[in-house]
């Protein structure tokens, strides 16, 4: 099974619902709904889960992380005076042409060639980056990932438990 935008909506919006009522860890969460969900792909480009943020009004006030079996991998809260739907930065750290920026102060003007941003996760679910693949005489060679916490790379193609196939 795959899920689609719409359906990992659903399934948060469920989720949310069904919360134990009496449970003041998740109080914070029993007046969101889903908003609209962000793919976030493995290093290879595929689709892997979605990260759908749980709007109070337009505030986002949480967040879960849907798996594309339908599944629930994590459903998170956190405290913010502004953003709004629109403002994912604020639940992914930074946005695409900011990454960008970042990433390319590591990338060689006229010499290499960057791709934009794949928003990705780089090893396990939650470990979430932006991916800016670096590619020299049409092959890529680097990749360079940016979160809000840091910038960091390596060759194109290995992952964090070595070469893909």
């Amino acid at each position: 099974m795959s899920l689609d935008e719409e359906n990992a909506k659903k399934v948060s919006n469920e989720h949310i619902h069904s919360l134990h009522k009496d449970d003041p860890l998740f109080e914070v969460l029993r007046n969101t709904t889903a908003g609209n969900p962000i793919m976030v792909k493995n290093v290879m480009k595929q689709p892997s889960y979605w990260i759908v943020p749980l709007l109070e009004e337009k505030r986002i006030a949480g967040f879960a992380r849907v798996l594309l079996n339908g599944k629930i991998a994590h459903l998170g809260s956190y405290l913010q005076s502004s953003g709004s739907e629109q403002n994912m930065a604020v639940l992914t750290g930074i946005d695409s042409s900011k990454a960008y920026e970042l990433a390319g102060e590591r990338i060689r003007k006229g010499v290499e060639f960057s791709s934009e941003p794949i928003f990705v996760h780089d090893g396990p679910i939650g470990r979430e980056a932006w991916l800016v693949e670096v590619s020299m005489g049409g092959k890529p060679n680097r990749w360079i990932f940016v979160s809000g916490q840091s910038v960091y790379e390596r060759p194109a193609g290995k992952t964090q438990e070595g070469i893909m196939k």
